[in-house]
């Protein structure tokens, strides 16, 4: 593995564990019904970080184009996470920032 991953790697752990708690807990939520699409992106952010964390860790001839799409679909967790208050959706959006940010590097 090429040590240059490191960072992106870590930020895509951070962020499917993020959204895999956010998942949960919006599920147990009373209002769970109003925040359909929120439980969708942590769901496809929390897989594609571990398929992008996968190719990562293989080197990847499509290193590129995981993280490219990693970057757009927790860029989109982020932004419907941060329309919540709960503290597991501002820490969601928080990592999936983080994750997004630190894919665009390697996808560029």
């Amino acid at each position: 593995m090429d040590n240059s991953y490191e960072n992106c790697i870590k930020a895509c752990l951070d962020c499917l564990e993020a959204c895999e708690v956010s998942f949960k807990k919006t599920l147990e939520e009373a209002d769970a019904g109003k925040k359909s699409e929120a439980i969708r992106l942590y769901r496809d952010s929390a897989d594609i970080c571990a398929l992008t964390i996968k190719a990562l860790e293989s080197d990847s001839d499509f290193i590129k184009k995981y993280t490219l799409l990693c970057s757009r679909i927790v860029d989109q967790c982020a932004e419907q996470c941060k329309q919540f208050e709960q503290a597991h959706c501002m820490n969601s959006a928080e990592k999936c920032y983080i994750c997004a940010e630190e894919c665009r590097k390697l996808a560029a």
